[in-house]
């Protein structure tokens, strides 16, 4: 073997030797039987009858929405939801976060086991008048997307012990403010599964992997059924 052929060799080996782990990858990706997992959030306990883990779950609810109807947990009853808060009159984040809700609605418009649920922080201002004219602003789908106010001590109850969306103390009284950019999963056992910067347009992306990862979840669980 002369010089060259040597050389040639030395450097067909290299690229061989590169190339496999980049194939052996590909394969692994688009055959192999990898599974992504979405965690749950906040586990409580371990039950001592089943050894499963108990997660926490958002509380029951009762608010009103901008058609003035009443809106309970019953209405996300076995649904994915994603949540936010927000004030119509912000100029920060507020706008920015509903125009990435407005485009979680498209994407998932034909998906009915998906909803979403925007909180206001200012009920004294956002009533069920002013959020209907917000939701048209943003061309919301009523049966997709709600917009929902209530008294708001229980709005910011609901923030900090059912959403864990601010760590901040407080009653919920006149003096007390609460303001968040990002948007919560809630599985279908209201059971939390991620959280999201709601002004971020690749956090949105991972938003809707996740949620087309649960809901394969569901499909794979209904079809052992």
């Amino acid at each position: 073997m002369n010089l060259f052929s040597l050389k040639g060799f030395k450097t067909g080996m290299l690229i061989v030797l590169l190339f496999v782990p980049v194939l052996v990858f590909f394969l692994l990706v688009k055959f192999g039987t990898s599974h992504y997992y979405v965690p749950i959030y906040y586990p409580q306990e371990v039950s001592e009858e089943t050894n499963d883990t108990i997660y926490h779950k958002v509380p029951p609810f009762e608010f009103t929405d901008q058609h003035g109807n009443k809106v309970t947990q019953d209405f996300v009853k076995d649904k994915l939801f994603v949540v936010d808060y927000f004030f119509s009159t912000c100029l920060g984040p507020c706008p920015k976060m509903s125009e990435m809700m407005g485009i979680l609605q498209d994407k998932l418009v034909n998906e009915d086991r998906v909803l979403l649920l925007s909180h206001t922080v200012d009920p004294v201002h956002d009533n069920d008048s002013v959020l209907k004219d917000y939701a048209a602003l943003y061309k919301a789908d009523y049966n997709k997307w709600r917009f929902l106010t209530g008294s708001k001590e229980a709005l910011y109850k609901q923030a900090r012990e059912g959403y864990f969306l601010v760590a901040t103390k407080g009653d919920g009284g006149i003096n007390d403010f609460i303001h968040s950019q990002k948007f919560v999963l809630v599985d279908n056992h209201r059971r939390i599964r991620g959280y999201y910067d709601g002004t971020d347009v690749e956090e949105i992306k991972r938003l809707l992997d996740e949620i087309a990862i649960i809901l394969r979840e569901l499909d794979l669980e209904n079809d052992e059924k």
